[in-house]
């Protein structure tokens, strides 16, 4: 055993019963992949690896072995900072199965939330994913869209519009920044401020979304109105044609809205009409009316009464 083992007294006892089931089955793979597990947690990535190898050289089909696999190896990478004359770089290659579902982060969507409106969203909405991939991957945020949708057909749901009114709200949501494409690369994903040149090129993905979608068939100006007016804010800071108030479109944008505040990190009470009725949160409550809840549209600090 390694010196991070022999230091740690509970731990060997713990881990002798994983080597004692290994004598009796050298194939288990679930104990080898434990065994690997622990090794990890406790930092002994040389033998953590050298156990994650043998299970998946038993069982090569097992993704989440794959992926414990891959983690190990990334350490063991990082391990190798001294430069050795004459040394190879050591190339680790990976498949890619398909992308995470983004309804599953918890952070965001709480489970009780995905429970009650993932199938209705899916039976509703056949999500043209291929279509936003190219964008979201160079934006740094693969899933944004199926996550705005998601809440969005949500938000709709509490205010009891009727189920057409509910698809063009879950379909405006996720193609809401299909216009994206537009913006100059280095400007999607940008860390830090933009200045107020760059900043209008970014506004124009609004309408450049409601021209695109209009080109791929959807012809509901309910759907394009939503769309074009899915960055604008109540107080009238939004874009692109800075719309308060009343001016604003109506209920159904305020949800395409709601949902992308609400994926954000940021709290989210809802403007408008939504306002007079109720507000759902990150956490997934339900404020209930006369409550004042902080949060921020458009201005930091701003609350508004459900």
């Amino acid at each position: 055993m390694s010196d991070v083992e022999t230091k740690n007294p509970k731990f060997i006892q713990e881990i002798s019963k994983y080597f004692e089931k290994l004598q009796e089955d050298p194939d288990d793979v679930k104990v080898l992949k434990e065994l690997g597990a622990q090794f990890l947690k406790h930092q002994d990535i040389l033998q953590a690896h050298e156990h994650l190898s043998r299970a998946l050289e038993i069982d090569p089909d097992d993704d989440e072995l794959k992926l414990s696999y891959a983690a190990v190896s990334l350490k063991m990478n990082q391990m190798d900072a001294v430069t050795i004359r004459g040394k190879k770089d050591r190339l680790h290659l990976y498949e890619v199965l398909g992308l995470k579902n983004s309804l599953l982060e918890t952070d965001v969507i709480p489970t009780e939330l995905y429970d009650e409106y993932h199938q209705s969203v899916e039976e509703a909405f056949d999500f043209p994913e291929e279509i936003l991939l190219p964008m979201e991957v160079i934006d740094g945020a693969v899933g944004h869209a199926r996550v705005v949708g998601f809440l969005s057909f949500a938000l709709a749901d509490l205010l009891k519009v009727t189920n057409h009114e509910k698809l063009e709200i879950l379909q405006a949501g996720y193609l809401a920044d299909l216009g994206k494409m537009i913006i100059p690369h280095h400007l999607l994903n940008r860390a830090g401020s933009l200045s107020k040149e760059e900043f209008e090129e970014v506004a124009k993905h609004s309408r450049e979304s409601a021209r695109m979608i209009r080109k791929m068939g959807y012809e509901s100006k309910n759907l394009l109105d939503i769309v074009e007016g899915s960055h604008e804010n109540f107080n009238g800071s939004g874009y692109p044609n800075g719309l308060s108030g009343r001016g604003n479109p109506d209920r159904r944008t305020d949800c395409c809205r709601g949902g992308r505040l609400q994926c954000s990190d940021r709290l989210a009470p809802l403007p408008g009409s939504m306002g007079q009725s109720c507000s759902l949160f990150r956490d997934g409550t339900r404020c209930k009316k006369g409550q004042i809840r902080s949060g921020r549209i458009g201005t930091p600090g701003q609350a508004d009464r459900c």
